[in-house]
């Protein structure tokens, strides 16, 4: 399964049984929805321009619900602390 493939992931707990981290997919879940909040409240009380940034990641998550693949969770992959141990 690559990175930013959900399509087969089960429904995640609290934390995966790897090391108490969370899952991509719990991990992508914090990210937009933290994003999408973010962007209402500086829309509101900032500058209304910021309301961009709620709907490009809504339709970042249109597009991770038609196909299948969800970008954030690939890039959330990538991170050091999403790798596994370092071989010895």
């Amino acid at each position: 399964m690559h990175a930013g493939d959900v399509r087969n992931e089960a429904p995640s707990v609290a934390c995966s049984a790897a090391g108490g981290r969370l899952s991509l997919l719990r991990q992508a879940q914090l990210v937009a929805g933290g994003l999408t909040l973010a962007g209402v409240l500086l829309g509101t009380f900032v500058a209304p321009g910021f309301h961009l940034l709620s709907g490009i990641v809504g339709l970042g998550l249109l597009h991770a619900g038609l196909s299948g693949r969800c970008g954030m969770a690939s890039l959330l992959g990538r991170l050091p602390f999403n790798r596994g141990a370092p071989a010895v």
